[in-house]
């Protein structure tokens, strides 16, 4: 777990573009720590592992290698509608068989084709040949 955690914290620390001393800084612990934990030799305490996690828009299942998806837990909690969040759509995936799967994802991609064609057909530099 040392070592997935290691090269999770440094990968995404990299890809916020944020520096290691930033970092440091921001969770209040020494540069000397925040190398330490990227290179393996020490994990972080629970509190500073969980800090990290929020910083880097991820989940501590993820940088601990408990789960292979990296989802940024504010996803999770943003509203859809008034009362339906995408935890609660994933939930409720969750629930059906592949065949259903299956359909809404091809459902999906219809809604995603049929949002891209409208918007072209908006555009005033599209050109319509009769």
């Amino acid at each position: 777990m040392r070592h997935i955690f290691a090269s999770r914290l440094g990968e995404l620390r990299m890809k916020a573009g944020i520096s290691q001393k930033k970092l440091a800084l921001t969770l209040k612990i020494g540069p000397g720590s925040m190398s330490n934990y990227e290179n393996g030799i020490y994990l972080p305490p629970l509190e500073k592992a969980s800090a990290m996690a929020k910083e880097l828009h991820t989940s501590l299942d993820y940088l601990t290698g408990l789960t292979d998806t990296n989802l940024d837990p504010e996803l999770l909690s943003r509203p859809i509608s008034e009362k339906i969040t995408f935890i609660h759509v994933i939930k409720l995936l969750s629930t059906l068989e592949r065949k259903d799967l299956a359909e809404i994802m091809n459902y999906a991609e219809y809604l995603k084709y049929k949002r891209k064609r409208a918007s072209y057909t908006k555009s005033p530099t599209v050109y319509r040949v009769a």
